[in-house]
């Protein structure tokens, strides 16, 4: 999923990719580092980068094979912190 966002709290879609096993290239900003984590289920680049750089990660992603380990990567992210189910056994944990 590609979503060069210039200002974001905290996308719910960042979840929703994961959950799907999309990997993410995105910026640096705002909440996106909680969600996206460099090399794990994507990447983020800085607010500066251009179309170019984009497409230059992109094209790194395929052509090295990340595309299968970044997609593993996501739906890690989603099962271990941000599914509803992680979300309720955190919850549960501070509460109790």
């Amino acid at each position: 999923m590609l979503l060069p966002t210039r200002a974001e709290c905290s996308a719910i879609v960042f979840c929703e990719a994961a959950a799907y096993g999309a990997s993410v290239l995105t910026t640096e900003t705002g909440g996106n580092s909680t969600y996206v984590k460099k090399n794990m289920d994507g990447d983020r680049l800085p607010l500066s980068a251009s179309g170019a750089e984009f497409a230059d990660v992109l094209e790194k992603w395929v052509k090295n094979g990340d595309l299968d380990r970044l997609s593993q990567g996501a739906e890690q992210m989603y099962r271990d912190y941000n599914s509803w189910k992680a979300w309720g056994d955190h919850f549960n944990r501070v509460v109790h």
